[in-house]
């Protein structure tokens, strides 16, 4: 969604890395050390595609902390019925915010108060400032915020259009404008965060109620003329529950927050900073369409000169094989169709054993620049002895930096050389 305004996304922390562990929880992505990365790798997948797609001026992720909030004193039952966080999502959170830290993007919690509102807090503070705030979640509950300056972006899977809701979005969606969400929920309930709401009064009924009766409290003046009998008698057995519960869903929109929107602004990433922690997390792929994308604000270092070729014959391989020996040590970067180990298939294979030198073994690209395949078979025939060779040491991710950032550039530049823009595109992962 276009606009000239300046835009500021604020992104439910916790709600993005929930919606990507839980993509992956089939085959979850996992690291050689045994480090599970799916909400990581998902998580920054879809900022780089907000950055990508919607090239935000300003930007923050807010977070929910582990402590009580003010939800609790009203009704210590609330999200009582929440099962337990994974155990192996929580470290991947730390993970995240610390790559979001070496990203410079700004981040909120405060103990007492949930994401919900701390977003709504700033949301509503941009008003008067000219800038938009786009609240970045598919949590309901923000459709009470949604104004004339407040819009909801919700991302949707792969190869899905995104979904944005206005004012007249909310109503089209969810059946009442944005200032009536608040008594819908109260009466309906949230069986995710445990708000009781009414008894036997559903979503249909709710919104049936309020759009006939107006607000909650218009509701229970009219009380007498609700038809039919059985909702009736609901509504007054649950009345002090629907009245709790609206509270319990109102997002707090005057949390004592300090924040000022130059802060928010989105900076320039010193890329050498962050190159480390991605090749720790096994990220690379992620990384090069970081680089690619100049980081948040700037260009790409260009790619140092040298000599990359590209390797088609085993009588050149076995030469390859022979430097590498003789080098001792060497990189690997591989072109594949796809990023899950468990599907994806190999496209071809980078080696570096020196800076300023490569080679890209092409064993099954399609389309343009497809010309020379390497026989998969006769690839690995010849490189699995290198791989297992205990004298030829593979770089292990940031501990041996300084071959792998000569050697990944390089090769990424010969595949973009030799195969073409859009096979050099293509997912890839390093190896070592």
């Amino acid at each position: 969604m276009s606009n000239d305004r300046p835009r500021l996304f604020l992104i439910d922390g916790a709600a993005l890395a929930y919606r990507a562990y839980f993509a992956f929880i089939r085959n979850p992505l996992i690291t050689r050390k045994g480090e599970h990365t799916s909400a990581v790798f998902g998580f920054l997948n879809s900022l780089f595609k907000l950055l990508r797609e919607e090239k935000p001026t300003h930007l923050a992720v807010v977070w929910d902390t582990p402590k009580p909030t003010f939800r609790h004193e009203l009704y210590k039952e609330y999200k009582a019925t929440r099962e337990k966080m994974p155990d192996d999502m929580v470290p991947q959170l730390y993970r995240i915010k610390d790559v979001l830290k070496l990203l410079d993007v700004p981040m909120f919690e405060r103990e007492g108060y949930e994401a919900d509102d701390l977003i709504g807090t700033i949301a509503r503070q941009t008003s008067g400032t000219g800038t938009q705030a786009i609240l970045v979640t598919g949590d309901k509950d923000y459709m009470q915020l949604v104004d004339d300056n407040v819009l909801i972006l919700n991302p949707k899977r792969a190869g899905e259009p995104s979904e944005w809701l206005d004012e007249a979005g909310v109503k089209e969606k969810f059946g009442v404008p944005p200032n009536l969400v608040t008594d819908v929920l109260a009466l309906m309930g949230d069986t995710s965060d445990n708000v009781p709401g009414v008894g036997g009064v559903g979503p249909k009924t709710a919104v049936k109620l309020i759009v006939e009766h107006g607000s909650l409290a218009q509701l229970y003046e009219k009380l007498e003329s609700v038809e039919p009998k059985g909702v009736r008698e609901k509504l007054t057995r649950d009345r002090d529950s629907a009245f709790l519960s609206h509270k319990l869903v109102t997002i707090d929109t005057n949390v004592p927050i300090e924040w000022n929107l130059e802060a928010l602004k989105l900076r320039p990433v010193d890329l050498e900073r962050v190159e480390p922690m991605f090749r720790d997390l096994e990220l690379t792929r992620l990384l090069e369409e970081f680089r690619a994308q100049g980081g948040a604000t700037r260009e790409a270092k260009e790619t140092p000169a040298g000599s990359y070729r590209t390797v088609n014959t085993e009588s050149e391989l076995k030469k390859v094989i022979d430097a590498i020996r003789k080098a001792g040590t060497a990189a690997v970067d591989t072109e594949t169709t796809g990023l899950n180990p468990h599907t994806a298939d190999l496209v071809g294979i980078c080696l570096s054993w020196e800076e300023g030198s490569g080679v890209y073994v092409p064993v099954a690209h399609t389309g343009d620049g497809a010309t020379h395949n390497f026989a998969v078979d006769k690839a690995r025939t010849q490189l699995a002895p290198l791989f297992a060779d205990a004298a030829v040491k593979w770089p292990d991710s940031a501990a041996s930096l300084w071959i792998t950032t000569r050697c990944w550039r390089p090769t990424c530049s010969t595949r973009r050389a030799v195969m073409g823009s859009t096979h050099w595109r293509s997912m890839c992962a390093i190896t070592g």
